[in-house]
């Protein structure tokens, strides 16, 4: 996914090549499909060889569900560098509404459930998967992984990179301000977004499940990967503090009692 949105950014957000790549991102995603064996086009690049060589890898042993899950959130990663290519080329910030939508799916929305998944050998059950609370639940899953990014990757993105996808820049054209401003709101959004998480698993799954007559192997399974989800978070957040990726720069802080919970 790094090697993606490296690649992605310097061959055509930096040109403004946007014919281009959306038939690379078209083309990419033919390399991802829920049936792993099914042929794929002759690998052209780096990230196409490597796509190619670790989905069948990945792939192998996992439920049908898992598959399709974890397809579908990459080719959204995937036509999401696409879209945010089509803002930078019209010159256009995205209202925060938008950006929100956006940024679900180019964080590979559905990918960070499937790792959690892969850690705990436990998927959220059928029963549940259709349903608003898990929905919602997802839905705050991913604010908490993707806001949380767009602090460290602000100097990479904006400065470097000439993006302008990012929350700190939204956020600094609605209120105004600097940066410690925006810092502050996204602290606050993303705590919510804790909040939230935490309030689905505290209360509202347990009430589905039992409304939904849920058995206790089901039950089981769900709990697994909620831990496996948690732990998900506090190690995404680590690696925040410590990667070399966005030069040393510190996320947000999320005060201790609403932190990710391992």
């Amino acid at each position: 996914m790094f090697a993606y949105d490296d690649y992605f950014t310097s061959a055509y957000k930096k040109s403004r090549d946007l014919r281009g790549g959306w038939s690379y991102a078209r083309r990419l995603c033919t390399f991802i499909h829920p049936e792993p064996e099914r042929l794929v086009p002759e690998p052209g690049d780096a990230v196409e060889r490597g796509l190619a060589d670790l989905w069948p890898r990945l792939a192998k042993g996992r439920s049908l569900y898992w598959r399709r899950e974890f397809s579908q959130a990459i080719h959204a990663f995937i036509t999401g560098a696409a879209l945010e290519l089509e803002n930078i080329c019209d010159d256009r910030v995205p209202d925060l509404i938008d950006f929100i939508r956006l940024r679900r799916q180019t964080f590979g929305r559905g990918t960070g459930a499937c790792f959690a998944a892969m850690s705990t050998g436990a998927e959220i059950p059928e029963a549940l998967r259709e349903t608003e609370v898990v929905a919602s639940l997802l839905d705050a899953f991913i604010d908490v992984m993707a806001l949380g990014n767009e602090a460290v990757s602000y100097d990479m993105e904006i400065n470097e990179e000439g993006e302008i996808n990012n929350l700190m820049l939204i956020l600094r054209g609605i209120f105004g301000g600097g940066l410690d401003q925006a810092h502050k709101i996204a602290t606050e959004r993303i705590a919510d977004r804790v909040a939230h998480f935490d309030h689905s698993v505290a209360v509202k799954l347990p009430r589905l499940a039992a409304d939904t007559g849920l058995s206790a192997a089901d039950l089981a399974q769900m709990r697994a990967w909620v831990r496996g989800a948690q732990s998900y978070l506090s190690g995404l957040y680590d690696w925040y503090d410590s990667t070399a990726r966005y030069g040393g720069r510190r996320p947000v802080r999320i005060e201790e009692d609403s932190a990710p919970r391992a």
